[in-house]
């Protein structure tokens, strides 16, 4: 039988399926992108859809279904911390995980809403999101490589293109699948098992 002591230090079971699920997105966020960063061919329109592609489904993903305020805040920590040594969120760079601004960004940007998000919400995150993550991405290449922000400024707007219409394209979508009132069970345990609803 535990003592009281033992029972105040022993981590509440919503906050550990938490970390557990929140650890989860983070990994397969750095881990997806720094497989598809060195994978790919060196085209960088290719590079922009297919990765972006990945990144807007895990951002949106880790928001709608691990609903706590600092969600996608910490899963981009870890996802950042990760792809410190590949090519993910640009060339290999110890200064990456300062993105994890860009996902206190988006969940400012959702008010931290938890039960009570909507898709507007996402709405007004990715754009919180898009304002911090490009200004710390074109900060963290000026401390290593100062040369190379001209050439990533080319190409700035493109990126910023293909971001913004996948997330118009993706948002709608996996809200009505993972977000609404018909969710899948799944989703809906998970959400249960971290105190985010009901």
């Amino acid at each position: 039988m535990a003592t009281p002591d033992q029972e105040e230090k022993e981590v509440p079971r919503d906050k550990l399926f938490y970390i557990i699920y929140v650890a989860i997105f983070g990994v397969l966020w750095g881990v997806g992108t720094s497989i598809l960063a060195n994978a790919l061919p060196p085209d960088l329109i290719s590079r922009g859809i297919i990765i972006t592609w990945f990144e807007v489904i895990i951002l949106f993903l880790t928001k709608i279904v691990v609903r706590r305020p600092l969600s996608v805040t910490w899963a981009l920590l870890i996802a950042s911390t990760i792809s410190i040594m590949t090519f993910s969120f640009g060339p290999p760079n110890p200064y990456k995980p300062l993105l994890f601004l860009a996902g206190f960004a988006f969940d400012a940007g959702t008010r931290f809403r938890t039960s009570s998000l909507r898709l507007l919400d996402l709405a007004f995150g990715f754009a919180a999101y898009l304002l911090v993550i490009y200004p710390v991405f074109f900060f963290i290449i000026y401390l290593t490589e100062p040369a190379a922000i001209k050439p990533v400024l080319y190409g700035l707007p493109i990126h910023a293109a293909i971001y913004i219409g996948e997330a118009v394209l993706f948002a709608p979508i996996l809200w009505r699948l993972f977000g609404s009132d018909r969710a899948p069970s799944g989703v809906r345990s998970i959400q249960r098992q971290i105190g985010a609803i009901e």
